[in-house]
């Protein structure tokens, strides 16, 4: 589970009129993603560098970039308060897209 608290804010990778998408990471080197949900909340996942790559350059979407985090736990925060959930059947929204479909973004 992520504990969103001690996170550093990197950069953000996607920001449109609908979906943020911010990089953060841990001191000890694990990189963590912030995405807005269909419904309501942000969820925190970890993620790497060949994940991170792969969406990058287009060969997967945002929502296959989640499905294949490596911790099947994530954190959901709605209204500052934080939710622990397992990864199964949580959609990002827009999450069907590819990096190149997202308009005003930030790599």
């Amino acid at each position: 589970m992520i504990n969103y608290q001690y996170l550093v804010h990197n950069k953000s990778i996607i920001n449109t009129a609908g979906v943020n998408v911010d990089h953060y990471f841990y001191l000890n080197g694990v990189q963590v993603l912030g995405a807005k949900l269909k419904a309501e909340g942000t969820v925190f996942f970890i993620t790497d560098e060949a994940g991170l790559n792969l969406f990058y350059n287009g060969i997967i979407t945002l929502q296959q970039l989640f499905n294949e985090s490596s911790s099947s736990f994530v954190t959901i925060l709605i209204n500052d308060e934080p939710r622990y959930s397992v990864r199964n059947n949580i959609e990002l929204k827009e999450g069907e897209k590819l990096m190149q479909e997202f308009t005003d973004t930030k790599a």
